[in-house]
């Protein structure tokens, strides 16, 4: 209120010299507290502008009255943003850094599938490049048709499995989950040795249930012609043989 008061104090002048002298007087002081009131909106107003010019985190200027109010309110608001951007970008660069030391790979993409970030696992994974292949859509850099389809339709309630990527062998099993409104963050990982020990695995059970399966088949054609033939023997003739 103190940054009004001048102009009504010339107010409360110019009606009483309007009372006591004639309105020619109290003309002359309603344009003079008019010209004061104008002189310290534009004083404020310049302080304003260039405290707005100044780095982040530069204290309010001093304004005079409720001006010194606003400067005030207006700082600490700015300063509360500055420290909440801070805060996120401290968690980010955690999160980031983690991410880095993942032995899976992880992408960022934007609503139109480019990509926005990339960890060293992902750029092994599917042959990629960080200095040139950011802000590229990764259905481009990566041309497997499954692979594209998987992105465009929105259902990744099941992973999908990659054969033979881009400039490596092996398989990748690839999940795609949204988050932040259309973005979306694409989860590698390398499952070629676990393919390879499954391979094994039937290899193996299938090659045991065969060597099971014959001597089997030959035991069981024993007994058949055994058991065919021992009413041609008596009794202890059999427990003979079977002993």
């Amino acid at each position: 209120m103190a940054a009004v008061a001048p102009f009504v104090a010339v107010l409360v002048l110019a009606m009483l010299a309007a009372a006591l002298r004639g309105s020619d007087a109290a003309l002359a002081l309603l344009m003079i507290g008019f010209v004061a009131a104008a002189m310290l909106l534009a004083r404020n107003l310049r302080l304003l502008v260039e405290w707005a010019r100044q780095p982040v985190g530069t204290p309010p200027p001093q304004g005079e009255g409720l001006w010194g109010t606003v400067f005030a309110e207006i700082g600490e608001r700015l300063q509360r943003e500055c420290d909440v951007k801070e805060k996120l970008s401290a968690e980010l660069a955690r999160f980031q850094h983690a991410a880095q030391a993942m032995p899976d790979g992880v992408l960022y993409l934007d609503e139109d599938d480019a990509i926005e970030w990339m960890n060293p696992m992902a750029e092994q994974h599917f042959g990629l490049d960080r200095r040139k292949d950011l802000r590229s859509p990764l259905p481009n850099l990566v041309r497997q048709p499954e692979f594209a389809a998987y992105l465009a339709s929105r259902d990744y309630s099941e992973p999908l499995v990659l054969h033979a990527l881009r400039r490596r062998d092996g398989t990748l099993q690839v999940l795609v989950i949204p988050f932040a409104g259309k973005q979306r963050m694409v989860l590698s990982r390398d499952v070629s040795q676990l393919e390879r020990l499954e391979n094994v695995r039937r290899d193996f059970v299938a090659n045991v249930s065969h060597e099971m399966r014959t001597p089997l088949t030959v035991v069981g054609g024993f007994l058949e012609t055994l058991i065919d033939g021992l009413d041609d023997f008596s009794r202890e003739d059999v427990i003979h043989f079977l002993t």
